[in-house]
């Protein structure tokens, strides 16, 4: 990416070009820094991610990325078969997940988030982001993955909590927490964790909405507690009541809640990522005594 390719799209003076990660931080002289992020996608996608981006503004929500617009007034641009969108540069630093007080306050945040992420009208959003109904699916797909990479004394204790999961995805608690949501028009942030995360001026900005769906909360929740307290159930339900300070759920969602939380996504991630050497599975212990746990929450 070079100035005259951005300059086709945008009347903007830059001075320096410097790639972060997987975005281009501009330096510009009206705008200041600004920040410029691909995305492999469709067209279809890109307009659910500028509405979300455009429904958070209009709700006053201060912390998610805000759109710079193009010369012709739209949300993105497209060269080949990649998609481009301009926002903001937030000048922050990640938050340190080795220190519990900084998940504590990135689950408050995301509380708040969440009080927010509802009202998107159904119209606006296209198939490939409408995953309210597809839990289960997700849930046959991790049984899949778990019966292919694990022997079959490894994988049972596993598959037996997926199971557990779809009884209780197939509730009716759990299926009027779906209902709900899809009558709120609730949308996720996707991928809620520390990379996702910067710390400024004493406040969490969201970034990188890539994975927003319209999708229960919960799986937002689900996320950040089951990458940094896998298998933990006492301390999974304290940071729980940590959200709840501030976004109370009704029963029905503390139930769907409890369903997501028994798929052994950890477990799942490592496969995905290829480190079966490093893996460290839950003994049979661990996973009873963390299930005894979640039953707090039913």
């Amino acid at each position: 990416m070079n100035q005259t390719q951005i300059n086709t799209f945008y009347n903007l003076t830059i001075t320096k070009i410097e790639p972060v990660k997987d975005v281009y931080k501009l330096h510009t002289k009206q705008n200041g820094i600004l920040c410029l992020k691909c995305y492999n996608t469709s067209s279809a996608d890109m307009d659910f991610i500028a509405q979300v981006f455009t429904h958070l503004k209009n709700k006053d929500y201060p912390y998610a990325p805000i759109i710079f617009p193009t010369r012709t007034d739209t949300s993105w641009f497209r060269i080949k078969d990649t998609y481009y969108m301009l926002t903001n540069w937030v000048n922050g630093v990640s938050p340190n997940f080795n220190h519990r007080r900084a998940i504590k306050k990135a689950v408050i945040a995301l509380a708040k988030f969440h009080q927010y992420a509802e009202g998107l009208p159904k119209e606006i959003i296209p198939p490939s982001r409408q995953h309210l109904h597809k839990l289960s699916e997700k849930i046959a797909l991790y049984k899949q993955i778990l019966e292919t990479k694990l022997s079959t004394n490894e994988a049972k204790p596993l598959l037996d909590l997926c199971d557990q999961a779809s009884f209780y995805l197939r509730d009716e608690q759990s299926v009027t927490a779906l209902q709900q949501e899809a009558a709120a028009g609730a949308f996720t942030h996707g991928d809620y964790n520390y990379p996702n995360l910067v710390k400024y001026n004493h406040h969490l900005y969201l970034i990188d909405f890539e994975n927003c769906r319209h999708l229960t909360r919960m799986t937002d929740l689900s996320h950040i507690l089951h990458r940094n307290f896998a298998w933990n159930g006492s301390t999974t339900l304290r940071f729980i009541d940590y959200y709840e300070n501030y976004r109370p759920l009704p029963r029905e969602h503390r139930h769907l809640l409890a369903a997501l939380l028994h798929i052994p996504y950890p477990v799942i991630r490592d496969l995905n990522l290829k480190r079966q050497t490093a893996i460290r599975l839950p003994s049979t212990y661990q996973i009873d005594k963390y299930v005894r746990y979640l039953k707090r929450l039913l």
